[in-house]
């Protein structure tokens, strides 16, 4: 493993995004990106008795079918994130798994983290990582605003939390021969410029996604022409118009190239989602379902993936902190 600058690292050996599979709920699968992924429930309760439960059979459900598709592949790892107290999703899907666990956390960025982490085990000698991040609409509401029967009004500018999960594994291998290898990542700072506002969190994250961005070129000693396509975690077309602004007071220019999950998972315009789509399944399944497919595709061959977290706690906004954000880079590339 290369370092490059201050926060990038690139790798020596060849780490294979080997396989993906994504899992959503029916708002969801009724939206753009439908034909995508691989698995979806018409019931946001799964048929459980709690949403938490119907979120943890979510991400269950992803890894276990990715582990099933690649059977002849042990992980020498499990490493997730989600949006619950004590990451309580990811680590019941660990105590199912059966598989040696990191559960991390850095919010909706979650999935940005583990391929990190993943990565950086495959090159330390470990021969597979399995990782998954997930989130639930009900869920997210419930732990981070108000419970859903209350009613509340929310701004236009608010992010509705994609149901579902998406998983991949991270090899040394490439088992399926798509080609489709992490490059190199950059970690990403927590950047804070005040924010307050809960339903808000595009403008919490922005900056450091941006942040990320200016690291990662400088890192590398590339720009926006590197890539075919720039993409954010769940930042919304709102989100995406200040990021691009504030990009250019660095003269860099990504809105040809930039787009978002947030606001590619929903059709904003005919379903109820306020300006997009936002949670740790917004990346994750969006990545693992849509954009994975055109690499595998070669449709595109080299993106810059930076999903997006607002680092928010019910206890924290209720003491009148601000949100910080904090954004975590990789490249995939076909090979």
């Amino acid at each position: 493993m290369i370092k490059n600058g201050n926060q990038s690292f690139n790798f020596e050996k060849k780490i294979y995004i080997a396989d993906t599979y994504s899992v959503v709920g029916p708002k969801e699968n009724s939206g753009p990106l439908s034909s995508y992924f691989h698995k979806y429930f018409s019931d946001d309760l799964c048929g459980k008795t709690s949403y938490e439960n119907a979120e943890q059979f979510m991400c269950t459900t992803a890894a276990e079918e990715l582990l099933m598709k690649n059977n002849t592949i042990k992980p020498d790892i499990y490493i997730g994130g989600d949006l619950l107290n004590q990451i309580i999703t990811t680590s019941f899907t660990a105590r199912k798994l059966n598989v040696p666990y990191w559960g991390i956390y850095s919010a909706c960025s979650s999935f940005g983290e583990a391929a990190s982490v993943a990565s950086m085990c495959v090159e330390a000698g470990m021969k597979s990582a399995v990782i998954t991040a997930s989130s639930h609409f009900s869920t997210a509401e419930r732990q981070y605003r108000a419970p859903l029967e209350l009613g509340n009004q929310r701004p236009a500018w608010a992010q509705w939390t994609v149901t579902g999960a998406g998983a991949a594994l991270i090899s040394d291998t490439d088992v399926n021969k798509n080609g489709v290898m992490i490059k190199g990542i950059t970690i990403g700072k927590v950047v804070d410029l005040g924010v307050t506002d809960t339903d808000n969190m595009s403008a919490a994250m922005v900056p450091a996604a941006a942040d990320c961005i200016v690291a990662h070129f400088e890192d590398n000693s590339i720009d926006e022409s590197y890539y075919d396509f720039i993409i954010t975690g769940d930042l919304t077309s709102y989100g995406g118009e200040l990021l691009c602004s504030l990009l250019e007071q660095n003269n860099i220019k990504i809105k040809s190239k930039h787009l978002d999950c947030g606001a590619l998972i929903f059709d904003t315009k005919n379903q109820h989602v306020y300006s997009g789509g936002s949670g740790c399944a917004c990346f994750s399944t969006v990545f693992s379902g849509y954009f994975y497919q055109l690499l595998c595709k070669k449709a595109i061959k080299r993106v810059l993936c930076i999903p997006t977290g607002a680092l928010l706690s019910p206890t924290s906004s209720q003491q009148g902190e601000s949100i910080p954000g904090v954004a975590h880079a990789f490249r995939a590339e076909v090979e």
